[in-house]
């Protein structure tokens, strides 16, 4: 139990109590419904953050979870407040009705965008395309979920003017409407891996085949414990989702271009360890080039064709000697500019 929420809860009571003395001494209809206004709030705080929270969050042991407790009785608390508010300040039923629907009318049409940004979250809140600590893109922004709110869903920002799929260190805020007309994509949800590749340039000329069994050896034994791992997570997918049988071995492919035979390696990394895996990699795949006698890395090359012919001419330091108008042609001869 937070010291900040029982501070609240004694603050509400204290002026719920002094309208009601108030209104005790002055009767007045206004001083009475503050006093009933007020401790219906403080009951309503008492019930839901003092007791259904600390319930519920020492019931679930996950971090992530006890987020989601919070927020939950956050809104919860929001929606039964206005609606008791309300109710006690209308007393007629059909002024009651009324006035729900000319503040929904109004509401709907003055903050359109914001009832569209509650209503994806309560998509988020009730589907869950995405939770806390995933990696998600959303509306063309991707990054790590901090933080869900009533409006917006806030990201640790990956990528930008970082490579590698590595936060950059900006905070971005997304307005949740984003998930009702745009795609999500989630990088962790259900399948923590992902697939990548590296392409080694190998000179002509030189054993490509050895370098693909080479890097290929390199992989299985970078990856062998994500290898395990994603096997078992796209086993308990393939129960719930129709999925094809993937294998999530290392292999190799090899192309021709121009200038080298292109040996690409592709494996599973985990998500949030990319770069990092490509990193090992790529410098063992170095190491083993360096190494070897029967291949070599390749870089671009350039032929030149045909002969390349260079004249010289003397140049003369001494100053024209010609009058106004005229240029020189070539050492003591001068010739009017016109000719």
């Amino acid at each position: 139990m937070a010291k900040g929420d029982v501070a609240i809860f004694i603050a509400l009571l204290l002026t719920a109590g002094l309208f009601w003395a108030a209104d005790r001494l002055y009767p007045d209809l206004l001083l009475e419904k503050l006093a009933l206004t007020v401790f219906t709030v403080a009951v309503i705080h008492l019930l839901l953050r003092l007791g259904a929270e600390r319930v519920l969050t020492r019931a679930v042991r996950s971090e992530i979870a006890r987020y989601s407790v919070r927020k939950a009785v956050s809104i919860i608390s929001l929606v039964l407040i206005l609606a008791v508010v309300i109710r006690i300040w209308v007393e007629n039923p059909q002024t009651l009705l009324l006035s729900y629907g000319i503040i929904a009318a109004g509401l709907a049409i003055a903050l359109q965008d914001v009832f569209k940004d509650f209503v994806g979250s309560l998509i988020i809140l009730i589907a869950r395309p995405f939770s806390i600590g995933d990696r998600v893109e959303i509306d063309g922004h991707a990054g790590d979920v901090i933080d869900i709110g009533l409006l917006n869903t806030v990201l640790m920002e990956i990528g930008g003017w970082v490579s590698g799929d590595q936060p950059n260190g900006r905070i971005t805020s997304v307005p949740n409407s984003a998930i009702i007309s745009g795609a999500v994509s989630n990088y962790t949800r259900n399948f923590t891996f992902l697939w990548d590749e590296v392409t080694v340039p190998i000179a002509y000329g030189g054993d490509w085949e050895e370098a693909a069994e080479t890097f290929l050896a390199i992989a299985r034994e970078e990856t062998g414990e994500a290898v395990h791992a994603a096997g078992e997570e796209i086993d308990r997918i393939r129960q719930e989702y129709y999925l094809t049988r993937r294998s999530v071995e290392p292999m190799t492919f090899v192309a021709l271009t121009d200038n080298w035979v292109g040996v690409t390696v592709r494996y599973i990394a985990p998500v949030m360890e990319r770069r990092a895996v490509k990193d090992r990699i790529s410098r063992a795949v170095l190491a083993a080039a360096e190494a070897s006698e029967s291949f070599r890395v390749a870089s671009a090359t350039l032929e030149i064709g045909g002969a390349l012919a260079v004249r010289s001419q003397p140049i003369s330091t001494r100053m024209p000697t010609g009058r106004p108008g005229e240029r020189e042609d070539g050492p003591g001869n001068c010739r009017p500019s016109g000719e």
